[in-house]
């Protein structure tokens, strides 16, 4: 009797999980799907739509507005560089990157957009020479912009071998996350120009 119980339980157990794992798997597939759109627009146009630099002041060190790439005088000196995708005249994919002033760390983070504007994915890599690592996080949402999957990596820079965080001495720096895409325009202070 207790070993047809137990049988039951395992069942009912094995049964739950298996019928909240499709709705998740279906939902990271069709992010995926997303992504693969968006990435597929970027590698056919490098420059996206929309190329913005922010480069720095560095009598006062502080961070001048957002220019164009074709406007702003010494453009290999930026330490924001924003691309922006689009598909169907929407924002599909914002690919930010940043620098150091020393050049010791860089960071690239792709934010995938659905088209009502909330976070799809968002994916980063950070390399930094403090510590010589390399850290890839992925963060996958719903279409109501509820976290799915996350994921991190952490590589050696020289070697490629995956290190434990536990184990590793590096400098961090965490991707900024944002649920929309207004809230990425509004604390990058990007310029109303970018719709």
């Amino acid at each position: 009797m207790k070993k047809l119980l137990l049988v039951f339980i395992s069942l009912f157990i094995s049964l739950s999980l298996a019928f909240n794992q499709p709705d998740t798997t279906a939902a990271i597939k069709n992010t995926e799907q997303l992504c693969s759109i968006a990435d597929t627009i970027q590698k056919g146009n490098p420059n996206g739509d929309l190329f913005l630099i922010r480069q720095m002041n560095f009598e006062t060190f502080e961070l001048l507005p957002w220019q164009t790439l074709e406007s702003a005088p010494e453009a290999e000196m930026w330490m924001m560089q924003l691309v922006i995708y689009k598909h169907d005249s929407n924002i599909i994919l914002a690919v930010l990157a940043e620098t150091s002033p020393s050049g010791d760390w860089e960071t690239e983070t792709k934010y995938y957009f659905w088209p009502d504007g909330s976070i799809a994915k968002t994916e980063a890599l950070l390399s930094t020479f403090l510590g010589n690592a390399v850290i890839h996080r992925e963060y996958i949402y719903d279409k109501t912009g509820k976290l799915l999957k996350q994921e991190e990596t952490i590589r050696d820079m020289n070697t490629g071998v995956v290190i434990e965080r536990e184990t590793a001495s590096f400098m961090d720096k965490p991707p900024e996350l944002f649920l929309t895409l207004d809230e990425l325009k509004t604390k990058l202070e990007l310029p109303d120009s970018v719709k």
